[in-house]
């Protein structure tokens, strides 16, 4: 029989490396100074949280002092505040401004809010700011806004 001959296992040992000599002068520092990384971008992924349905609604959101409400604000609230869906509110309030448009010509009136009319503006004379020269404005049609006195009380409280 022939005898097997054994290798030693050999090992998975890192060598360390042997340290550089410092630099003596200017040059060999800036030389030995690495290029500044550019920075590789990032997309920051979307992490999917489960949302929990709360068991009762919360009570329509009052009414916000600093920004105007938006269109799906006002849906939400009126939608809650009323007991039908948002789909029905939205239709609604859709429906109600097409119809407004219809019906500016011949004066449109919201009650307790204003009226919505169309309006004609004469031929004027103006004057740019920017170069002084006068100029004619032509004759137009415009849409106004009359706001209603019960509008105006309501907004503009007066402390007496």
């Amino acid at each position: 029989m022939a005898k097997k001959t054994e290798k030693p296992a050999e090992k998975n040992v890192k060598t360390a490396a042997k340290p550089a000599a410092k630099p003596t002068t200017k040059k060999e520092v800036k030389a030995e100074k690495p290029a500044p990384k550019a920075k590789a971008k990032v997309e920051a992924k979307p992490v999917a949280k489960p949302v929990a349905k709360p068991a009762a609604k919360p009570a329509a959101k009052a009414v916000s002092k600093t920004k105007p409400m938006t269109k799906a604000e006002i849906v939400t609230y009126m939608s809650e505040k009323l007991g039908i869906t948002k789909k029905q509110t939205g239709d609604f309030l859709t429906e109600f401004v097409l119809l407004a448009y219809k019906e500016a010509k011949k004066d449109f009136v919201i009650p307790g809010i204003g009226k919505l009319t169309l309006a004609q503006r004469k031929k004027r004379t103006a004057r740019n700011p920017k170069t002084g020269e006068t100029i004619v404005v032509p004759a137009k049609k415009v849409v106004k806004f009359r706001v209603a006195k019960a509008c105006k009380d309501a907004v503009l409280v007066t402390k007496k």
